[in-house]
């Protein structure tokens, strides 16, 4: 070639596509240098999108010999993807004068390897040992046996001097991927050279190499010279190595060590509370100059920022400790994240730089967990100079708040109970690390040796730390060191120490004051910073003495004290201006309501101890605070005593031991507390004792009538000596003077108390000398009776019994106790026409007459309770007016809250005291329509009580009345008339007396239509059966509408009246409609006044029932009948139910009673299926469970379970129209031979209403209780009836009022009757009949 010929050099795939090898398309290029033969090239340019080179040779190039130039790194772009064969091809001036270098020979082709990755695991700090070093490399050519693998680095980072080592493919301190098979290593004495060679097998071109170096085997600890690392790597044949495959400066750079020390804070590093400071100590890759950034990121173990800083923003500077630096400014970002501040001054990086952050710039730790760290980097972001999280260097742990429970007192002196304390141990403890307590007091006991503790009890148990540890303490009693001996405990472990008694805990000493509680663990001699501390955890204080004295009501619930003494020594000397801070607080620690009102000027207290006239009280905290201002000093050398009036006291709270009042001082954490293990400072409330009178035919007793009797019960708030009196006084005369207690008919002298004696000792005194010691808390309950030889009229309508406790030798008095009894009674009166009957609805209304002991204002509330369900639940509020002085004008909405609740609300007028000033009797009416159906009868009367709900939230705070219910409810009475046409023939009558009906008393029944003829002697008429048990004077019609029976001896209470009054015309008229009521009377035979007891509403062309034997009464006709054994018949089917019984059979088969009755809608819904509870008879009042069934068992619709709680509840059965209540009342005499308590089942619907109950039976087993027990039985009755021309079943068949079939006709047959007639109608007899001897023998036919 000659000068000005062009060379034209194209790079190409193997492929012989267009490579893109050189730079950027340009007119002018970086220009080659031409070695053979020697020339300088002036021109060169880039063409083909990076693909071609050209240039023109400035001098001959012969062609005898090889030309050689090179393309320098400016004329050449990035290599291309990764592949083997890349080749460059020239092209002279002659477009024919290919030069080639041929794709197929070695020669002139270049291999392109994927992009080498190296990953450095461990830290980079000088002196650390690191983890790994992974190099995952492609060869770009052939790999065969003895071939070599020569990693170079810049700095002695491998083990030196390792001779030739096999390797393992997959595990070990080498392990190459892709080698195929065994090789070995070596390192060089320098330590950075390491040299892998090929044994075993060959490595094709372009395999991915995966080398990991691991362990101290083979990777040193990083050395002392700081800065970037350089990594070369290269392969071929030994001595005659490929250029370099990769090579990289800076893939590792070696910082110095940081250390960034959380410093101690007062609580440690736990999580919620701010450091005291961070040390930071680190040196710099590159010195620092004035106005560079050092920028520390706080990081979780993680990776993730940690928010230990301040908030974003300006932030207290830090102190630069070396060099000694002033720093200006500081700022935090990223969240709390980061803190960067501007240095001052030069920072060499030929030393370490310390730096301290202060608390003004961080947070409160974040969440428990290890290695959160500091990372500190300059002003070149990629000077970083970072401590790794695996190393303990500059890393730190945060645990959970620990927690430090003491038990016992707190005062001077005293040796408390116990000390707990739950920590978390930040770094794992090994064997023999020791745990150190240190305690600013002497609060050990001292000089304790190596003892050996338990994991789970004995004086020292420390859970967690999984086997035995020995304890110790010093000859100071301030420090306590536990030595773990057998297992590790890893980090972030729960470890509960529990320090119990005095082997290991000293009595509090006489120093009082905070004191501080440091916690460290580690190796002994090397501890780690505090774990914990904390200044105040206990106050060690003077024992105080605060004494509530009681007076004119003690120490009783709902009571005020007369004054509070309280008696303390302050910790430190008060002057004028201080205050005094008194809580008061129950034994569990809380607050509790025992001063007045909160108000800005409270009643002041009297300082006697030293002498000062006090002028500003408070009272806050809702009742529960009182404080004080001093006027003058108060010496911590004495003890101090004041004393808070009553007037600035409430009632005291419920009863309760261990009340207190605490006092503290100007400081709030300079607390002297009494507590509550000590009784110094401490006082016990006693329940309100009772004192209830009671006279004759009363709940209570009305004042101005004689007291029968007096029952008394309270609890002994102290221990009372043998020879001292316990004395009750009243506030009006209402006793006999100079009696002998002990000797009157109905004393009941108090159990488990000696008594001496016990007398009046004037008109309102009584007074008991005790005969032995009483311990405190005791229950004090008597009676005290002899009616008008003890009592007298009282003549108020309250009276206030105060207890007391005095000396035997002086009779000075303590007052104990104080007790208001209400002695008067209410009276409520419930009208209905007809009387109250079981299962009627009373017409009313009801009258209810009290005196409220309180003036009435509007949002009161009083709440009516009844024995049993009586109120219409579903009835709308109504308003009515209150009747009586003072009340006039005053509204109150009457509402039902539950079948035995209701309310009256005052809606209006009373507005202020006076108004409706207590004292008055008050009435007020229940509306008539505001009753539900009666329940069962009761032996006595319903009771009532009233309760006072002020501002109507729900809580009652006293009983203004107990009332003596309306007349006793009973069953509908039975009066059943027999007719011939619309004339009666015969009259069937049946009730039961509820009150004992006298000698020559009446009994008069009165029709409210005429139907009798006046003026007849019933007892002389045809088919009168005179009523059994009931002596009849005389028994005669009296009117057109009445009839009378003249009682001719007593007849008792509970005792049912039946008889039948026959005659037909002689009697009995034509009615004149198609019903008639009938009232059943009781009156006097002096007087004539009548009392109507009962109504009974009968149908004259119906009537009837079955009871429990089977029997049914229709039209005063009685029929017995038995049902088919095992199975349910149906007893009666209306248009809207079916009743279905099944028999109890008895001993005998002509014995059998209702077992279980089914109630269903005529479709075969189920509505309820009774029966009786087994062993129901077997519950005694020791097994009877209250608010539980203990008689019936009741299923309701498909349920697969009976009913379990018995409550008065009446459910509606949807879309049947049916009703059932199920309820319990009183029934004296018992139905049972247990409680006299009756459950029962109240059906309704339209054409039906009846009852169900469960009975003994001892109309059959007169004698004999355990036969009445065993066949206990269902009984039956119906309450009304509607409708019978449409019934159908037996019992509409056995009345007549549906035709009889064959199988209820059978019903009428006793089972022995139908057996005998069955073997009648099956047997022949021989035609020997004569022959006694004969059997008898089936008939042929």
């Amino acid at each position: 070639m000659s000068s000005g010929d062009k060379v034209v050099c194209t790079g190409k795939t193997s492929g012989g596509a267009a490579a893109t090898v050189f730079g950027s398309d340009t007119g002018s290029a970086t220009v080659p240098t031409v070695s053979t033969p020697s020339m300088t090239i002036t021109v060169a340019v880039i063409s083909g999108s990076s693909s071609v080179y050209t240039f023109a040779v400035a001098g001959a190039v012969p062609n005898n010999a090889d030309a050689v130039f090179t393309i320098p790194s400016g004329a050449l772009g990035s290599l291309p993807s990764a592949g083997a064969n890349y080749k460059i091809e020239v092209l002279t001036t002659n477009s024919n004068d290919y030069v080639v270098d041929n794709a197929q020979s070695s020669g002139g082709t270049f291999t392109i390897v994927a992009a080498s990755t190296v990953t450095w695991t461990g830290s980079s700090n000088d002196g650390q040992q690191p983890y790994s070093l992974r190099m995952q490399v492609s060869n770009p050519a052939l790999l065969a046996l003895n071939d070599i693998i020569e990693i170079t680095a810049s700095q002695a980072i491998f083990t030196t001097s390792v001779s030739a080592t096999a390797e393992s493919a997959s595990s070990g301190a080498v392990a190459l991927s892709f080698i195929n098979g065994a090789s070995t290593y070596e390192t060089n004495a320098g330590g950075t050279v390491f040299t892998i060679t090929i044994l075993s097998s060959t490595v094709a071109a372009n395999q991915p190499l995966d080398l990991v170096l691991a362990g101290s085997a083979v990777l040193a600890t990083v050395p002392s010279v700081t800065g970037a690392v350089t990594l070369t790597i290269k392969m071929g044949t030994s001595g005659s190595l490929q250029t370099v495959l990769y090579q990289k400066a800076g893939w590792l750079t070696i910082t110095n060590t940081v250390t960034s020390n959380v410093a101690v804070s007062p609580q440690g590093l736990v999580t919620g509370v701010v450091p005291g400071s961070i040390q930071v100590i680190f040196r710099p890759a590159t010195s620092l100059s004035n106005g560079e950034k050092i920028v520390c990121t706080a990081k979780a173990s993680g990776g993730g920022a940690a928010v230990v800083f301040g908030t974003d923003g300006t932030g207290t500077v830090p102190t630069f400790a070396t060099p000694s630096l002033t720093i200006a400014t500081a700022t935090i970002s990223g969240s709390g994240s980061v803190f960067t501040f501007t240095v001052t001054g030069a920072v060499p990086n030929n030393a370490d730089a310390d730096f301290t952050i202060a608390a003004g710039a961080l947070a409160v730790l974040p969440a428990a967990a290890a290695n959160y760290e500091i990372e500190v980097s300059t002003t070149d972001s990629s000077d970083y100079v970072i401590d790794d999280p695996q190393t303990s260097g500059g890393t730190f742990t945060v645990i959970a708040a620990p927690t430090i429970t003491w038990t016992g007192s707190a005062n001077d002196g005293n040796a408390p109970v116990s000390l707990r304390i739950q920590v978390s141990n930040p770094y794992l403890l090994a064997i023999n690390d020791i745990i150190e307590i240190t305690a600013s007091q002497a609060i050990f006991t001292t000089s304790v040796s190596a003892t050996a503790e338990s994991a789970s009890s004995g004086a020292v148990a420390a859970a967690q730390i999984n086997d035995a540890s020995t304890y110790e303490t010093n000859a100071g009693g301030t420090v306590f060191t536990i030595t773990v001996l057998t297992a590790t405990t890893s980090a972030l472990a729960a470890v509960d120490i529990t320090l119990t008694g005095a082997p290991v805990l000293a009595a509090l000493p006489s120093v009082t004051g905070a004191v501080t509680m440091t916690i460290k663990m580690g190796t002994s001699g090397s501890l780690q910073a505090p774990v914990y501390q904390n200044s105040g955890w206990l106050t060690i204080t003077n024992t105080v003495v605060a004494n509530v004295v009681g007076q004119l009501g003690g120490y009783v619930t709902g009571v005020t004290p007369l004054y509070i003494t309280v008696t303390f020594r302050p910790a430190t000397a008060m002057v004028s201006g201080d205050k005094i801070v008194c809580t008061a607080k129950d034994s569990g620690g809380s607050v509790v309501a025992l001063f007045g009102s909160d108000t800005g000027t409270a009643t002041v207290p009297t300082f006697t101890t030293p002498s000062l006239t006090i002028t500003s009280a408070t009272i806050s905290g809702s009742s529960t605070v009182y404080t004080v201002v001093l006027p003058g000093a108060v010496p911590n050398s004495a003890n101090a005593e004041f004393s808070i009036p009553a007037a600035a006291l409430t009632t005291l709270p419920a009863a309760a031991t261990n009340y207190e009042i605490e006092i503290a001082t100007k400081d709030t954490n300079d607390y002297i507390v009494d507590d509550y293990s000590t009784s110094g400072g401490t006082f016990t409330i006693i329940p309100t004792p009772t004192a209830n009178p009671v006279a004759t035919g009363k709940l209570r007793a009305d004042y101005g009538s004689q007291i029968q009797s007096l029952a008394v019960s309270f609890q002994t708030p102290q221990p009372i000596a043998s020879t001292e009196k316990i004395k009750f006084t009243f506030d009006q005369t209402c006793i006999v003077n100079s009696v002998d207690l002990t000797a009157q008919s109905g004393y009941v002298a108090p159990s488990g108390i000696t008594v001496n004696n016990f007398l009046s000792t004037s008109t309102n005194i009584l007074e008991m000398t005790v005969g032995s010691n009483i311990a405190a808390g005791v229950t004090i309950s008597f009676t005290i009776a002899g009616g008008s030889n003890v009592f007298t009229s009282t003549s108020a309508p309250t009276a206030t019994a105060l207890a007391t406790i005095g000396s035997g030798a002086t009779g000075a008095e303590t007052i104990i106790a104080k007790s208001i009894t209400a002695w008067m009674v209410g009276t409520a009166a419930l009208t209905s026409t007809g009387g109250l009957v079981t299962g009627t609805t009373p017409s009313g209304p009801m009258t209810l007459q009290f005196t409220p002991i309180a003036n009435i204002v509007n949002g009161d509330a009083f709440y009516v309770y009844s024995d049993d369900s009586i109120f219409e639940e579903h009835k709308a509020a109504e308003n009515v007016n209150g009747v009586g002085t003072g009340y006039t004008g005053i509204v109150f909405t009457f509402s039902v809250m539950s079948g035995t609740r209701a309310k009256f609300l005052v809606a209006s007028g009373a507005t202020g005291a006076g108004v409706a000033p207590a004292g008055n009797a008050l009435t007020l009416t229940v509306p008539a329509n505001s009753f539900s159906l009666l329940p069962l009868p009761y032996a006595n009367t319903m009771d009532f009580t009233i309760d006072v709900d002020s501002s109507d939230d729900g809580t009652a705070e006293h009983t203004v009345a107990y009332f003596n219910g309306f007349p006793e409810i009973i069953v509908a009475p039975v009066v059943v008339p027999s007719v011939t046409g619309t004339q009666i023939d015969t009259l069937a009558v049946s009730f039961e007396t509820p009150v004992l009906v006298a000698n020559t008393e009446i009994i008069k029944i009165t029709f409210d239509q005429a139907c009798l003829v006046n003026s007849v002697d019933l007892t002389s008429q045809t088919g009168y059966v005179a009523p059994s048990g009931v002596t009849v004077t005389s028994f005669q019609t009296v009117s057109t509408s009445a009839m009378e029976l003249v009682v001719g001896a007593d007849v008792l209470k509970g005792a049912t009246v039946s008889f039948t009054l026959g005659g037909g015309s002689s009697v009995f008229t034509s009615t004149s409609a198609s019903t008639a009521t009938a009232f059943t009377q009781i009156g006097s035979g002096a007087t004539g006044a009548e009392t109507v007891i009962a109504t009974s509403v009968s149908a004259w062309a119906s009537g009837g029932f079955a009871m429990s034997d089977p029997v049914t009464i229709w039209q005063g006709k009685k029929t017995k009948f038995w049902l088919p054994p095992d199975q349910p018949t149906v007893l009666l089917e209306t248009p809207d139910l079916r009743l279905s019984a099944t028999p109890l059979p008895g001993p005998t088969q002509d014995l059998q009673w209702f077992e279980s009755f089914i109630i269903e809608t005529p479709h075969g819904q189920r509505v309820a299926k009774i029966n009786v509870k087994p062993h129901a008879l077997d519950a005694n009042r020791s097994h009877y469970r209250h608010h539980r069934f203990n008689q019936l068992d009741i299923w309701l619709g498909n349920a697969d379970l009976p009913l379990e709680m018995l409550r008065s509840q009446l459910y509606e059965i949807d879309g049947t129209g049916i009703k059932l209540a199920v309820s319990s009342s009183r029934h004296d005499p018992p139905r049972f031979h247990s409680i006299p308590v009756m459950e029962h089942v109240y059906v309704e619907s339209q054409y039906i209403v009846f009852a169900v109950v469960v009975s003994h039976a001892g109309t059959e087993f007169p004698g004999d209780v355990k036969m009445q027990a065993r066949y206990a039985h269902l009984d039956w009755f119906t309450v009304d009836m509607l409708g019978i021309e449409h019934y159908a079943g037996a019992l509409p068949e056995i009345w007549g009022v549906q035709p009889m079939s064959a199988e209820v006709e059978a019903m009428l047959t006793a089972p022995s009757k139908r057996q005998l007639a069955e073997v009648h109608a099956h047997v022949c007899l021989p035609a020997d009949s004569g022959n006694c001897t004969a059997a008898p023998q089936p008939c042929s036919a």
